[in-house]
């Protein structure tokens, strides 16, 4: 965010506060005194399938992963693995392809959108496993 009126802050533990301009970015540990000052701009909200996941995301250091996670549209993200997930979660949902049911991660064959409660959180050696399994379901 950016200041939207001059400020005057301590950041980055320094103790000597240090003035700010209009158009300067907040420092991150300054965001919540500036925005009760009334000194920051209006963020205007980003839709999450509109935020760009880069690559190396999982590369990304912790902060920067929960940010891109809470960027995303993830809620409760405290922890590097609640934001890996909710990145993961957001990737596979945008690579979806209803032709394909039954996907591939990490060698283990998963089902994309599970219909069946059953089949949530499953993965299965061989694609042919994850079949078999969906066709049982639905022979039932």
């Amino acid at each position: 965010m950016k200041f939207t009126k001059s400020f005057k802050g301590a950041t980055g533990g320094n103790p000597y506060p240090q003035d700010f301009e209009i158009g300067d970015e907040c420092p991150d540990d300054l965001l919540d005194a500036a925005e009760a000052l009334g000194a920051l701009d209006e963020e205007t909200p980003v839709d999450p399938k509109d935020v760009v996941i880069p690559a190396d995301w999982d590369k990304l250091k912790s902060d920067d992963m929960k940010k891109l996670a809470k960027a995303l549209g993830g809620e409760g993200i405290k922890t590097k693995a609640d934001a890996e997930a909710q990145i993961q979660l957001m990737i596979d949902e945008r690579n979806f392809d209803p032709s394909k049911q039954i996907i591939e991660r990490e060698g283990k064959w998963r089902f994309a959108m599970p219909k069946h409660p059953t089949l949530v959180g499953k993965s299965f050696e061989t694609k042919e496993a994850a079949e078999a399994a969906l066709a049982t379901l639905n022979a039932e």
